[in-house]
């Protein structure tokens, strides 16, 4: 699956203006990234993050997830794969793509010599199929001018079961 980096920020965010985030949108914000020897890191390092924004840097993550939390607890604002912005309503967040875009993709990894699983084989065909919006910030028919955050898929809530 193919999808893309995204900024994260909380709802009412004066970034929530914009379409698609640019460098140069970010250097008035604290910025919440991944661990220096990450892939995605690397990745923004070498075609985004531009020295003026080094400067912005409050935290370094390991995972998406905990960039999310950060953005939504206010300490800055964030960057990570579209996967992770079209996760349902786990986070309280606005996501916006980055320009130019920075694409990214999805793979799964079998042990080579063993059978995959038939809900394994099943999870990988359907993902396999699955392109993440360019545009994340749809959100369904829009209002002109007005900018959205990303779909949110609904997810079934079991009864005792706690998320």
């Amino acid at each position: 699956a193919t999808g893309q980096m995204v900024c994260a920020f909380p709802p009412g965010h004066p970034l929530e203006e914009k379409l698609a985030v640019t460098v140069e949108d970010l250097l008035p914000y604290p910025l919440v990234i991944y661990e220096p020897k990450s892939r995605f890191n690397l990745m923004l390092q070498r075609s985004y993050l531009s020295n003026a924004l080094q400067h912005n840097i409050v935290a370094e993550v390991r995972y998406s997830g905990l960039g999310c939390l950060l953005a939504e607890a206010g300490i800055g604002v964030t960057i990570v794969d579209s996967f992770t912005a079209i996760a349902g309503d786990r986070y309280e967040l606005v996501y916006r793509p980055l320009h130019p875009a920075q694409t990214v993709r999805a793979y799964a990894l079998t042990l080579r010599g063993e059978a995959t699983k038939r809900l394994t084989r099943a999870l990988i065909d359907t993902v396999g199929r699955v392109e993440v919006p360019g545009d994340v910030s749809a959100r369904g028919p829009e209002e002109e001018g007005e900018a959205r955050g990303p779909s949110r898929p609904v997810r079934e809530r079991r009864p005792g079961r706690t998320e």
